[in-house]
């Protein structure tokens, strides 16, 4: 499992200063304010891959820990720790471009990000924006009841 997971970006531009600045996309879809990042992600868990075979599902509690399931919190061989912290700061540079909002991660002594965020349907995709391109870097799933820890299915 790779330790460098979601590092999201939440991003809502100001443009180059014009008060009329198109709104930046990711997958797609407008990025998230910090506003919107804290209300898709803490307290969820945001699962990377697909059913069966995910790749990370870490659960963003609300204090701003970030938590790998693994199997659960229950399994004796393979139990859900502690991994690392995230935060989402108003106003970071991302890329090239003007700030944004967005989400960073730190697992250990790496830091990761910062992301850009968008949602859609139950999709969340965490940008960049190399040479001015937001491209997706990673898409994910948000799943959970905004408190509990649960796993991805």
């Amino acid at each position: 499992m790779k330790e460098v997971s979601l590092a999201i970006a939440l991003a809502l531009t100001l443009g180059s200063g014009s008060a009329f600045a198109a709104v930046p996309t990711c997958g797609g879809t407008a990025v998230l304010t910090g506003t919107g990042m804290a209300t898709e992600v803490k307290g969820y868990m945001v699962c990377v891959g697909s059913a069966g075979a995910w790749d990370n599902q870490e659960f963003h509690q609300t204090s701003g820990t970030i938590q790998d399931y693994k199997k659960g919190p229950l399994d004796p061989l393979d139990p859900t720790k502690t991994i690392g912290t995230y935060s989402i700061n108003a106003n970071s540079t991302v890329g090239v471009s003007t700030s944004h909002d967005t989400i960073s991660y730190t697992y250990g002594s790496e830091n990761v990000g910062p992301f850009m965020v968008a949602v859609s349907s139950g999709t969340l995709y965490f940008c960049d924006d190399a040479a001015g391109v937001h491209a997706a870097l990673f898409t994910a799933k948000r799943e959970g009841n905004g408190t509990a820890i649960s796993g991805c299915v």
